[in-house]
């Protein structure tokens, strides 16, 4: 497997379940080259924040594609890689909101965030979901998450994946 597609999935599964967790709108992830990035996760970002407690959710969910490979034990050199769009729109909001404290802490506070068993439990799920469907909605991730928390039987999910995405075909889960 391509490297730089491992890392790209972990990292933008590292945003998917940030916004899942904290509750930020999110329409999908991916990790298909779009406009020379090479993955996305759509969410409401930097232009939905109106207050400082909004901003800080949002710093916090920029910092976690990162914050998700340093938690997968991968260097700070590689977490950084392709994080550059991430890390200026997460300043952006701190220079704007400056009670919510400075990009080194909030990427400090995403390290931590993201090292909690089950948000790392759950980045490798949808990881391996990105690795082998490339593009995940709304819906899909939420009960992947769900799977990969335990709140969910894997009979749930297969029966999920069979009404719900019968194009993708039931699999186990791990």
């Amino acid at each position: 497997m391509n490297n730089e597609l491992l890392l790209t999935a972990i990292h933008e599964a590292g945003h998917a379940v940030a916004h899942a967790r904290l509750e930020v709108l999110q329409a999908l992830v991916t990790i298909k080259p779009h406009n020379g990035m090479l993955g996305r996760s759509l969410a409401e970002g930097k232009d939905h924040v109106s207050n400082a407690e909004d901003a800080r959710v949002q710093v916090l969910c920029y910092c976690a594609g990162y914050a998700a490979l340093i938690a997968a034990g991968y260097s700070d050199k590689s977490a950084r890689l392709g994080a550059d769009d991430d890390f200026e729109n997460a300043a952006e909001l701190v220079s704007k909101w400056p009670s919510i404290g400075k990009l080194d802490e909030a990427e400090s506070q995403a390290v931590i965030f993201m090292s909690t068993q089950e948000n790392i439990r759950a980045v490798d799920f949808v990881a391996k979901a990105l690795l082998e469907h490339e593009t995940l909605d709304f819906d899909y991730l939420e009960m992947l998450i769900e799977l990969a928390d335990g709140n969910i039987s894997e009979a749930e999910w297969q029966r999920f994946l069979l009404y719900i995405y019968p194009r993708i075909r039931p699999q186990k889960s791990e």
